[in-house]
Formats: C-alpha cells, structure tokens, sequence
C-alpha cells in the first residue's frame, strides 16, 4: 500500500507545505510490518531523520491497522484494498534537534 501523507513543518517563523509517501509492503501485516517512510519532499534543510520517521509511522498505524481511528483491521485479515481514500486528521509533534 502506498500513502501520501501532507503536512506543515513550522521551523521558527517558517512554514513549509511537504509531503511524504509511505509505503507498506502488499501482502505484510498492517500493524508489524516495517514502513517505508520517505523523507519530506519540499524540504531540504536539517532534520532529525529517525524522529522524523518514527512520528510519521506512529501517526499512520493511529489510523490504519488494529489500532486503527478510521480503518481499522484485524489482525487476521490477509487481505484489504483501498483506493482514493482521503483522512483529514491534525496531529502536532515537535522533533529533537538532529543529533
């Protein structure tokens, strides 16, 4: 599965448009299998890449898979399609400085 996840990235007094695509492996548990996260595409500056990564992967299973808000799939299901689906939800997380 394929996501396009767009967001605000508010760095001091900027503000960037991004997005980012996430991927899931078709086929692999929704809830363990790793996600492919790649890095923000409208932003070339500094990031702390794992928090980055990190946030974004929790922010996708908090509405996709078991512990799903709006598509919420149980574990035993082997097979699920999505097309055009569209979730408007806001979450605001501040990163660590990139170390």
């Amino acid at each position: 599965m394929v996501s396009t996840m767009t967001f605000t990235l508010t760095i001091g007094d900027e503000s960037f448009e991004l997005i980012v695509v996430v991927k899931q492996t078709v086929g692999s548990d929704f809830n363990t299998a790793p996600l492919e996260v790649s890095a923000p595409i409208g932003y070339d500056g500094p990031i702390n890449s794992n928090a980055f990564r990190d946030e974004v992967e929790n922010y996708y299973r908090e509405h996709v898979g078991e512990r799903g808000r709006v598509l919420n799939i149980d574990p035993s299901a082997t097979a699920t399609r999505l097309i055009n689906c569209r979730v408007d939800s806001e979450k605001v997380v501040q990163l660590p400085d990139e170390s």
